[in-house]
C-alpha cells in the first residue's frame, strides 16, 4: 500500500541494480501512486523486477527516461489516466517494454487518455496495452522485438484489461524483426508485429 503522492516530480536520477542472468526476482526501481506526477530524464539500469512503475493515478508523464535490462516490464501504468510517455529508450526488459493495462476491480470512472509516443525499444517485449480506452501509439521505434511489437486487447482471463478498448489509434510506428526466443518462455508462444 502506498500513500498517494501530489505533484510529485522525480528528475535526472540514476538507480542502478544488480539483475542476473538467471532472473532472480526482486524490489521494484520507483514504484509511484498519486496525482500530478512526472518521471524525467532518469534512468534505471539492472532492476530485478520492473524499472518504473505507476499505479491508479492520474496526470502523469514519464519523458526522455532510459531504462535499461529490467527483468520485468521497462514501464509498467497501471490503472493510469491522462498519461503521455514520450522519448524515452528501454532496451533490454524480459517482460513488457511499455504496458499500459486497466485493472478490472478499479472504481468507475474507466481509466483513459494515454500516450505512447516516440520512444526507441530494443530486444524486449514491445507495447502492450490491455483494456485501452483513448489510446494513442505513434511515432515509436522497435527492433529486435521478443514475441510482439505492439499488443491491445482486452484480456476478460485475467485481473487486468478487462474492460473492451475504445478509441484506440495505432500509427507511424516502425517495427522490425520480431522473433521468438531460443529458451522455453511462456510470454514468446507466439509473434506478432502489430496485434489488435
Amino acid at each position: 500500500t502506498f500513500m498517494p503522492l501530489s505533484d510529485f516530480h522525480l528528475r535526472e536520477l540514476t538507480v542502478r541494480g544488480r539483475a542476473d542472468t538467471l532472473h532472480s526476482r526482486g524490489a521494484q526501481m520507483v514504484a509511484l501512486v498519486g496525482s500530478n506526477i512526472s518521471v524525467t530524464d532518469c534512468e534505471f539500469q539492472y532492476s530485478r523486477a520492473f524499472g518504473i512503475v505507476i499505479r491508479a493515478s492520474d496526470q502523469v508523464t514519464v519523458r526522455g527516461c532510459r531504462v535499461l535490462r529490467s527483468i520485468g516490464d521497462g514501464i509498467a501504468l497501471w490503472d493510469v489516466a491522462n498519461a503521455i510517455v514520450t522519448d524515452n529508450i528501454v532496451i533490454g526488459s524480459n517482460d513488457d517494454a511499455i504496458s499500459a493495462h486497466s485493472d478490472n476491480s478499479a472504481p468507475s470512472p474507466v481509466r483513459s487518455g494515454l500516450v505512447i509516443a516516440n520512444n526507441l525499444i530494443a530486444e524486449s517485449q514491445g507495447i502492450k496495452v490491455l483494456g485501452a480506452k483513448v489510446c494513442s501509439i505513434t511515432g515509436n521505434v522497435l527492433r529486435r522485438m521478443m514475441g510482439y511489437g505492439i499488443f491491445v486487447a482486452a484480456d476478460t482471463n485475467a485481473s487486468q484489461g478487462g474492460t473492451p478498448v475504445v478509441a484506440v489509434k495505432v500509427a507511424n510506428n516502425i517495427i522490425t524483426d520480431v522473433f521468438r526466443r531460443s529458451e522455453p518462455n511462456y510470454r514468446n508462444l507466439e509473434q506478432y508485429y502489430i496485434r489488435i
